[in-house]
């Protein structure tokens, strides 16, 4: 049994939850979108906060992934957000 420390969020996000970055990605921005759309968020807020999260993981990954990961999100977000508007 190995011992990870409960601080290190790389090995327990990324490693252990997702397996790697691109799973951890989308996985994320799935989180985003349905806590969004739950919480009835605006579309510029929504945008504005996708936005700094690819600015943020733009340093770990190529900016195509992250371009086409921001550009998912904000269509999950607007079919969940028609969902939950019901």
């Amino acid at each position: 049994m190995t011992f990870i420390n409960p601080l290190d969020l790389h090995t327990v996000l990324i490693d252990n939850l997702a397996g790697n970055w691109t799973i951890f990605l989308f996985m994320a921005l799935i989180a985003f979108t349905i806590m969004a759309a739950r919480f009835r968020m605006s579309n510029m807020i929504f945008g504005m906060l996708i936005a700094m999260f690819g600015l943020f993981m733009a340093t770990f990954i190529q900016w195509f992934y992250v371009l086409i990961l921001v550009i998912s999100a904000l269509a999950i977000f607007f079919i969940i957000a028609r969902i939950f508007k019901t």
